[in-house]
């Protein structure tokens, strides 16, 4: 019997000897592809995982790449990937976003994750994470408005408004965030309101220009002028 096995995903980055970079690989699975009877031939791939926090920069976001090309949704692989949104790197940010959207995990799943690493990060490294996530576009827009239910998820609306008028079908969603006790998701709120530009929401917005708050009734101001 014939046997010819594949190895899906990696790149030649990651399997090419780099004394650079030490990779110690983990199995993850084997499996039959295709097989034409018990006396034919047999196809099917064994898949490989390395450390995603190893090695260059260039090889994290290999390896985050091919974790999402792979479908990877087991909860250690997801974890993996959504802990690589506050890397140093930008390309490696990007590469977690395009990953997170290639496994389609659970947003059940992730939403939790990414909160939790957001909240554990320093300060600084949580708005250029925010802003490679903005940088994917309409594409993030659906996982964006559904993280938007979860109240520790709310300040992410600076998000969509970095996405602009790409963003308007979460409009309904960020007119909520305004009804936060926090007032700083209030600022976030308004600001992603004017930068989306969508006049279905005047209404709310015209109210919180009632505030006695300076800043917010400035800001509301900004947001009606680019509404209407």
């Amino acid at each position: 019997m014939n046997t010819a096995w594949s190895v899906r995903a990696w790149t030649p980055l990651l399997w090419q000897a780099d004394g650079a970079a030490r990779l110690q690989f983990d199995h993850l699975d084997t499996q039959i592809l295709h097989s034409s009877g018990p006396d034919g031939s047999v196809s099917g791939q064994t898949v490989w995982r390395t450390d995603a926090a190893d090695g260059e920069a260039v090889v994290r976001a290999q390896a985050i790449f091919a974790l999402g090309r792979l479908e990877a949704k087991d909860k250690d692989s997801v974890a993996a990937i959504v802990a690589r949104l506050t890397d140093p790197d930008k390309d490696v940010r990007r590469a977690t976003v395009r990953a997170l959207h290639m496994i389609k995990a659970d947003r059940a799943i992730v939403t939790p994750l990414v909160v939790k690493v957001l909240q554990d990060s320093d300060p600084s490294v949580v708005m250029p994470a925010l802003h490679t996530i903005a940088e994917a576009g309409k594409d993030v827009v659906p996982a964006l408005t559904a993280a938007l239910e979860n109240k520790e998820a709310r300040y992410w609306v600076i998000a969509l408004g970095e996405i602009g008028p790409a963003a308007k079908p979460a409009t309904a969603t960020v007119v909520k965030a305004l009804q936060d006790k926090v007032q700083a998701i209030h600022f976030a709120a308004i600001f992603a309101l004017g930068r989306i530009g969508d006049a279905s929401a005047t209404e709310a917005v015209a109210k919180m220009e009632k505030s006695d708050d300076k800043l917010l009734h400035t800001l509301s101001t900004w947001t009606l002028a680019k509404l209407n």
